[in-house]
């Protein structure tokens, strides 16, 4: 006899606090008790409250008479008002990076392919970005053909520009002609130590794109050094391991993604 298939199409779910409608089902979400502390900070006398959380049980569990017993006892007791339940038993659930990370997303806009960089915590975040993005910036329909994620990079932006000699206020208009995304892998050597880390860079060339590295890692070093209070030994050497050009289009600027990441929390 040929099995079943079944998909969340198939799926029933329910927010019950009826112990009759959740019997024979299984948790739909990982269920917990939560509560709020308070604490008084010695320095200030602020009263501070901090949210706690305990895990009664997990998603995907079966319910049967034994955990039934226990969500009633939570239900009784006030730790929970409801229980969502389902048909179908899912025990894993998906996460996203808690911070924004880089990504990069191929479209085809018209008939022309865009590989776009980008911020996101998911690839469900990186396709909402990317979709508004080219509605906003292009005319044509669209289709999204590969998306995939950059978080061993660091895109750096090129504040770097060349002047012309009638002009130096402006910036000469070649400059954005020639300017392409090099990706370039660094040797950082310091007192303590070296490792190696990857940079994007939207640039002229690779030595502009050195400059660029170098300048957000003594900026680094430095607020790193502010925010634990402590000093910190500037002094670093870098070399370049591997730099090649990367066919991308554009990227999305930190602070377009940064809406998306609020508007989830």
């Amino acid at each position: 006899m040929t099995k079943k298939i079944e998909t969340r199409k198939d799926e029933i779910r329910l927010t019950t606090s009826s112990p009759e409608k959740m019997f024979g089902q299984y948790l739909a979400k990982p269920l917990k008790r939560t509560w709020t502390e308070e604490f008084v900070d010695d320095d200030t006398s602020e009263v501070i409250p901090i949210e706690r959380s305990e895990m009664i049980v997990q998603q995907g569990t079966y319910i049967d008479n034994d955990i039934l017993s226990r969500i009633r006892f939570h239900i009784d007791s006030g730790d929970i008002t409801a229980v969502e339940v389902s048909n179908q038993q899912r025990q894993a659930h998906m996460v996203s990076y808690t911070g924004l990370t880089p990504w990069s997303v191929t479209a085809q806009v018209g008939k022309k392919k865009h590989k776009i960089l980008l911020y996101a915590n998911s690839i469900e975040m990186a396709m909402e970005v990317v979709k508004d993005f080219i509605e906003l910036n292009f005319r044509e329909t669209f289709i999204l053909l590969n998306i995939r994620d950059y978080n061993d990079c660091i895109i750096i932006k090129d504040n770097l520009r060349k002047v012309t000699a009638e002009d130096p206020d402006s910036e000469d208009p070649e400059t954005q002609i020639d300017k392409k995304f090099y990706k370039i892998e660094v040797k950082v050597t310091r007192e303590s130590g070296s490792y190696t880390s990857t940079y994007i860079v939207h640039t002229t060339d690779v030595d502009s794109a050195m400059i660029s590295i170098n300048n957000w890692l003594t900026d680094s070093i430095s607020k790193r050094a502010q925010e634990r209070n402590e000093q910190e030994d500037l002094d670093f050497i870098t070399a370049i391991e591997s730099a090649v050009v990367i066919p991308c289009s554009c990227t999305i600027d930190r602070e377009f993604s940064a809406a998306y990441l609020n508007s989830n929390q």
